[in-house]
């Protein structure tokens, strides 16, 4: 499932809609000027959200059994999926893949090294993740990577002696 939302997520954001939408992102009234149907695109951003959000909680409740606010879906689950995608790079496709592919083994590791899932370590990791986030990185680990690689590629000008 995860292939065919990032495929459709891929394919979607290369094409007129993706363009609206960055149109968007940028600025709304320049979109509206360029004739972009603003209400429409944001209410497909809403509606292709909303689809790809019933079918992880469809999954989840497959996978658990039943699903109950409380139990699955409490304070720290929405705070893992902001750090996530914050971390690898919001606005980005592999952004949240990243960011999950960092914080899913680090929870685990802190919680069985510390003991129990939603401990007050889990809580004090991810305030230092947000902290560190916006002072250093608020664009993520993405942007971080793109910054160091055009940094590395840029060529230096050649200075001669005289």
């Amino acid at each position: 499932m995860l292939a065919v939302v990032l495929g459709l997520t891929w394919f979607l954001e290369r094409g007129r809609m993706g363009y609206y939408w960055r149109a968007i992102r940028a600025g709304e009234r320049a979109a509206r000027s360029l004739g972009v149907p603003v209400r429409r695109y944001k209410l497909y951003a809403l509606m292709l959200s909303a689809a790809f959000t019933s079918l992880a909680g469809s999954l989840y409740a497959l996978m658990v059994g039943f699903i109950d606010p409380e139990s699955g879906f409490g304070i720290l689950v929405s705070v893992e999926m902001i750090i996530t995608a914050a971390l690898g790079g919001i606005g980005t496709l592999l952004g949240p893949l990243l960011g999950a592919a960092i914080l899913v083994p680090l929870k685990s590791a802190t919680n069985s090294l510390f003991g129990g899932g939603g401990s007050g370590l889990t809580y004090i990791l991810y305030g230092g993740i947000i902290l560190i986030l916006a002072r250093f990185e608020p664009g993520g680990l993405l942007e971080l990577w793109r910054r160091l690689t055009t940094r590395a590629t840029r060529k230096k000008p050649v200075t001669h002696a005289a």
